[in-house]
């Protein structure tokens, strides 16, 4: 009788440990841990928000059937349901580890509620470096995985906000064989895919940077429909539209289509093409009038500047008037229109066409990138 009374005392024990819904504490706060084993619960077993649990808390449970949980906490009050704070500031653990060697989720954050988030991370130290929040993979899958199932919700699958001096946000490829995108994104609706906007009006930064170390495209924009891959808008009286800046290499490249100048008209706007050349070429013009048969031109000293006028250079000649004229003493610094034949005293245009300064020798250059370019034609 003796013995059963004290398995009956000993199973009492436990379940007052465990389940018992009153706010007392221990007589002894300042105890050892080692003075209190290790809390144990049965799988699946709910916990009221007033239990008292002794920590360290170690258990293996064996759920009995698919979606229970091994451990359950309940909140009907406004408070927090768990907090898990290190009190130790050079403490380098993390305060929760969740791990799982299943197929689910390490950590599954739910909010049913009609407000606040399924999961918030915060860094309250004004100057702590470290990340709010990290999220890493060795397997094959995402990292990060993101998106909204209410079909009609208009809020952001992802919203990245920094009020401080940093990026809002960094995405980065480490791998130098991952030919990847670093970035990419896809839109099935009639929206824009991305937008990037500078709303700061004192901001001298560009909007968007892209950048490359790389022997791919810094930047390539794409479309399989009727639009433009790319539109470049400059909507006030001050702005501009596309600089392209090299150092010596192929500048802007047009493949399989020509270069305009789109002005306005009568019947609507229309397209002046760009005349090509198979050398480098800068060009000049001005008008001149002849004085007994003879006229100094001189050259622009700014133009000169951009040009090889010690090179052989080219300048055509169009009267306006009864006379004959051809050019001699071209020099660097002017040439001289002479009458042949005619009026002695005729008016005239030219053209000086010269090699541009830093491009001397090319001619028809190699654009070997663009050898199967499915629009070259």
């Amino acid at each position: 009788m003796s013995r059963r009374l004290g398995s009956i005392g000993a199973l009492l024990a436990v379940v007052l440990l465990v389940s018992c819904t009153d706010s007392a504490t221990p007589t002894n706060p300042d105890r050892e841990p080692a003075a209190m084993p290790p809390a144990r619960a049965s799988a699946g077993e709910n916990l009221s928000i007033n239990s008292f649990f002794g920590f360290p808390f170690a258990d293996t449970a064996n759920t009995p059937s698919t979606g229970v949980a091994a451990w359950q906490l309940f909140q009907a009050g406004t408070g927090v349901l768990s907090n898990f704070t290190i009190l130790n500031s050079t403490n380098p653990s993390s305060a929760v580890i969740a791990t799982t060697l299943g197929t689910g989720n390490g950590i599954l954050a739910i909010n049913n509620g009609a407000g606040g988030t399924a999961g918030a991370f915060t860094v309250n130290g004004a100057s702590n470096p470290a990340t709010a929040i990290q999220v890493g993979t060795q397997g094959t899958g995402n990292a990060l995985n993101a998106s909204i199932i209410n079909s009609a919700s208009t809020a952001q699958v992802i919203k990245a906000t920094s009020s401080g001096l940093g990026f809002v946000a960094f995405l980065q490829n480490t791998n130098p064989s991952n030919t990847a995108p670093t970035l990419k994104v896809f839109n099935s609706g009639p929206g824009v895919a991305g937008e990037f906007s500078g709303l700061n009006p004192a901001s001298s930064a560009p909007t968007l940077f892209a950048s490359t170390n790389g022997t791919g495209d810094a930047l390539k924009a794409q479309t399989s429909g009727s639009g433009f891959a790319a539109r470049f808008f400059a909507l006030g009286p001050t702005g501009r539209g596309v600089l392209v800046s090299t150092n010596g290499g192929a500048g802007l490249q047009v493949i399989g289509g020509s270069k305009n100048a789109v002005v306005a008209t009568s019947s609507g706007a229309r397209a002046l093409h760009a005349e090509e050349a198979a050398e480098v070429w800068f060009t000049d013009y001005g008008f001149g009038q002849l004085t007994r048969g003879r006229a100094h031109l001189t050259i622009d000293p700014t133009f000169a500047e951009t040009v090889r006028l010690d090179l052989p250079y080219h300048v055509f000649l169009q009267p306006y008037g009864p006379a004959q004229l051809y050019v001699e003493n071209r020099g660097v610094n002017g040439f001289e229109v002479v009458a042949r034949d005619g009026a002695q005293n005729a008016e005239f245009s030219w053209r000086l066409v010269a090699t541009r300064r830093g491009f001397e020798g090319r001619r028809l250059d190699r654009a070997p990138w663009a050898d199967h370019d499915p629009n070259l034609r």
